[in-house]
């Protein structure tokens, strides 16, 4: 069965060059340099929805401390990989990933905010960008990510018959004492457990003031807020 390279921004839509460039996404760059690796685009070229699927004016922060502001940004979730578009020469930038300390992405009035971390599971591992959701005494993050799956044959919208689905998942995670970011879910017992009996203690009675119910990631977030406030810290 033929996995549909369109999908994965990569393969015979591009011709790739490594190289040191200097993108202009917009005029007033000033000639910044950018590391990373530019794809030609066809004409027929089609974005299939793997990343956040608008274009973002972003800003990035280098390793070497260099700062952009006002880059055309887009992240693509499948490759986790951050991308920005020279209009001029029809060129998809993917920017070197080891030059990037974080970018935020800006739209609909909110700011997004990514940093670069190392991950050491045995299924998800090495350099990621993941998204911070809450940075207080307790450090939250995100990792937004598509995975490749095989699923009952069915019929795609050209009516060609597949086995595989991308599905978009998130996995959370804690900045531990190490410096490592360490895996969580976000429900009620992923916190408690972390706590020492003192603590958890505490940590229930000021969940049951807030009337709190662990039903989604923003709920998640909130619970992390309301311990942070009272100076709760997780093991």
């Amino acid at each position: 069965m033929k996995i549909n390279l369109f999908l994965i921004l990569v393969g015979v839509l591009f011709f790739t060059l490594n190289t040191h460039l200097s993108a202009q996404p917009k005029e007033d760059w000033d000639q910044e340099k950018i590391r990373g690796e530019i794809h030609y685009l066809r004409s027929d070229y089609k974005d299939v929805g793997l990343s956040y699927t608008d274009w973002y004016d972003g800003h990035i922060e280098f390793e070497s401390g260099e700062k952009l502001e006002n880059v055309t940004l887009r992240f693509n979730l499948y490759l986790n990989e951050l991308l920005t578009f020279n209009t001029k020469e029809s060129q998809l930038i993917q920017i070197d990933k080891a030059s990037v300390k974080s970018f935020v992405l800006r739209g609909n009035g909110n700011d997004r905010l990514f940093e670069k971390h190392y991950l050491s599971g045995f299924i998800i591992k090495g350099q990621k960008y993941v998204e911070v959701l809450h940075l207080g005494t307790i450090k939250l993050y995100c990792l937004r990510y598509v995975e490749l799956r095989n699923v009952t044959p069915y019929k795609d919208v050209n009516d060609i018959f597949r086995n595989m689905r991308y599905f978009k998942e998130d996995r959370y995670y804690i900045l531990g004492d190490d410096q490592l970011l360490h895996s969580t879910g976000i429900k009620r017992k992923s916190i408690l457990n972390r706590l020492d009996k003192e603590d958890k203690k505490k940590a229930k009675r000021i969940f049951w003031r807030s009337k709190l119910r662990f039903t989604s990631e923003q709920s998640f977030i909130n619970a992390i807020k309301l311990l942070d406030a009272e100076g709760i810290k997780l093991l």
